[in-house]
């Protein structure tokens, strides 16, 4: 290898690695320009959770509240039982409708008007008037009420008399009218009329069944 050669080839190598490093470092250079956001370009923002406007959360959560408030209410049954007098007893048949108030889920006051007719111990028997009713309504299918009034009876004779009615029984089949409030179904229950005429107690146990909307 002659002087010439000697000199130029280390000058070679040199040259060879300084070009390869400044290549390396211009694409090191670029992939780190391509992870900065762009000059003037709007950085994304992360998804933000939409709020439902004040009014419409409010709706929503008295959606899924029970509502409770005063409605109407009113029912039909039809039943058996029998008059009670000085030993002697007569079968019924009768009626009874209630027509009233629901002042909320528990509580309700209606009346009543009732007939119920029959015969027994050679005499016709029966029992015609109204009464006031409260009634107390339980976990929407049981019912217990009590109240008064008057009218008439019959045995033998007929007589006026006042009348303490008690009341219980339940909804075995139950369901919701089109508001989401007013409860309606098949009822079943038992009436106690206790008639006071002439010095006397008459009582008449009934057994109805009917529907209810209430």
């Amino acid at each position: 290898m002659t002087i010439k050669h000697a000199f130029l080839l280390p000058v070679l190598s040199f040259s060879l690695l300084t070009v390869s490093s400044v290549a390396r470092a211009q694409e090191a250079s670029a992939e780190d320009a391509d992870d900065q956001p762009k000059a003037g370009a709007p950085e994304e923002e992360p998804a933000k959770v939409k709020k439902k406007p004040k009014a419409e959360a409010d709706a929503d959560d008295s959606a899924t509240e029970d509502k409770d408030e005063p409605r109407f209410r009113g029912g039909i049954s039809g039943g058996g039982g029998a008059l009670i007098w000085n030993g002697n007893a007569a079968g019924l048949g009768g009626i009874d409708g209630r027509v009233g108030v629901q002042i909320m889920d528990l509580l309700g006051v209606y009346a009543q008007p009732h007939i119920a007719l029959g015969y027994g111990s050679g005499a016709f028997a029966g029992s015609l008037g109204g009464t006031v009713v409260v009634d107390f309504t339980f976990i929407d299918r049981i019912f217990v009420g009590v109240g008064g009034g008057g009218g008439l009876v019959q045995f033998g004779g007929t007589e006026a008399a006042g009348m303490l009615h008690v009341r219980a029984g339940g909804y075995p089949a139950l369901g919701f009218g089109d508001d989401g409030i007013r409860r309606k179904g098949l009822m079943i229950g038992a009436d106690v009329i206790v008639h006071f005429a002439s010095g006397q107690v008459l009582p008449s146990p009934m057994v109805s069944i009917g529907y209810e909307a209430f």
